[in-house]
């Protein structure tokens, strides 16, 4: 299971039409985020605008591969552990 902390970094606020947006994972807020709460990579719904390139290690794990290189995306989810790391298959190797 990944350091979750180790990725936590500040948001490329904008400010468009009063509204926050963070240029690194892709999120807009009403009022300006938390500091240092910013993942770095594009935040995705799990089921509606996920790219099909990218997979969970669960999902990884069933097709029999495992990711080489850092998380290209991830999901917010409500409950522990509230982000899950998505991985381009491209960039796997055979378990």
């Amino acid at each position: 299971m990944p350091n979750w902390t180790r990725y936590h970094q500040e948001h490329d606020l904008i400010k468009e039409n009063g509204r926050y947006y963070c240029k690194k994972c892709q999120v807009d807020w009403a009022s300006k985020p938390r500091p240092k709460s910013c993942l770095g990579v594009p935040r995705y719904n799990i089921r509606k605008n996920r790219p099909s390139h990218l997979f969970t290690l669960r999902e990884l794990e069933k097709k029999g591969k495992k990711p080489t290189g850092a998380p290209e995306g991830y999901v917010h989810m409500l409950n522990a552990p509230y982000w899950i790391f998505l991985y381009d298959i491209s960039k796997t190797i055979p378990r």
